[in-house]
């Protein structure tokens, strides 16, 4: 069975990717993403799954800084 991806999920952290695009709006006149304004660090794309690449957005915390950096930290 195909992993089921959530496409409003951050494929490195597995937090929300506030993704206006994915929430359902293709009309820019309507949501500007986050993402149209900031520089996506090559690391981070580097660092998706090749399951996961081209199915979700990153968070905008991982898309500008180092992945293994913006992982959040494992709950007790």
């Amino acid at each position: 069975m195909a992993e089921q991806i959530d496409p409003g999920q951050c494929p490195l952290c597995g937090e929300r990717n506030g993704c206006c695009y994915q929430a359902g709006s293709s009309d820019p006149a309507v949501f500007e993403c986050w993402c149209k304004e900031v520089r996506v660090e090559p690391r981070a794309l580097a660092q998706i799954p090749p399951s996961r690449r081209g199915q979700s957005c990153l968070c905008p915390r991982c898309a500008q800084s180092n992945p293994q950096e913006a992982k959040p930290a494992a709950k007790s």
